[in-house]
């Protein structure tokens, strides 16, 4: 798999696979402000990927593990489950799932694959999207503070070579990959504007492997 190019904003390529499509958002509720209570930060966050999503899509259900965050997202009117995406049975499959800034989180991303490409359709698409561990502004972090910034609930770090690789034992083919740079600070993350592959995150699609 090549990386095709760079997008700043992430539902410019996932808008392509969601519409009249049954898709599942999974971490629908954002963690990046742990810290803040949920029902801050999706009052101070109308933005969130999910809502964006369903916003394009009449066929969207939501799954996460943060039962506050769900319930907030049920009073407003969405379809969402509270569960764990490793280990869930939502008994169907969904043509599109989207997996964005998850696959950091979780404890064993071989079993969440999986149970993904379980949930996928015949012919479907996962869209997984995290950040990338080369950023460019790692190297200031790590003059300045001796270590790289992290979120407090990251388990591991991935790069489009390793997130194929760990696709490929799940059964899914990676065909298509996007870095992603969002405008905002881009000029402070200027090596990403000579090598992509400094860029602030980047996006993975995958399908499941042909049958032998």
């Amino acid at each position: 798999m090549r990386m095709t190019g760079i997008v700043h904003d992430r539902l410019a390529v996932i808008e392509r696979y969601i519409r009249g499509a049954r898709v599942l958002d999974v971490g629908c509720v954002d963690s990046w402000l742990a810290r803040e209570p949920t029902a801050e930060r999706l009052a101070h966050h109308p933005d969130l990927l999910f809502r964006r999503m369903a916003a394009v899509c009449a066929d969207v259900t939501g799954v996460d593990i943060d039962a506050e965050g769900i319930g907030i997202l049920r009073r407003e009117g969405h379809n969402v489950v509270c569960a764990d995406a490793a280990e869930m049975d939502l008994g169907t499959a969904f043509d599109t799932i989207v997996a964005g800034e998850v696959i950091e989180h979780v404890s064993n991303a071989g079993l969440f694959l999986a149970n993904l490409a379980r949930h996928l359709a015949p012919g479907g698409a996962l869209i997984i999207t995290t950040p990338n561990p080369f950023y460019s502004r790692q190297v200031g972090w790590i003059w300045r503070y001796g270590r790289p910034r992290a979120h407090e609930d990251h388990t591991a770090w991935f790069d489009p070579i390793t997130l194929s690789a760990a696709l490929h034992r799940a059964g899914l083919e990676a065909f298509e990959g996007y870095w992603v740079q969002p405008r905002k600070g881009r000029w402070k993350a200027w090596r990403q504007l000579f090598r992509s592959y400094f860029s602030h995150s980047f996006m993975v699609l995958a399908r499941p492997m042909p049958s032998a």
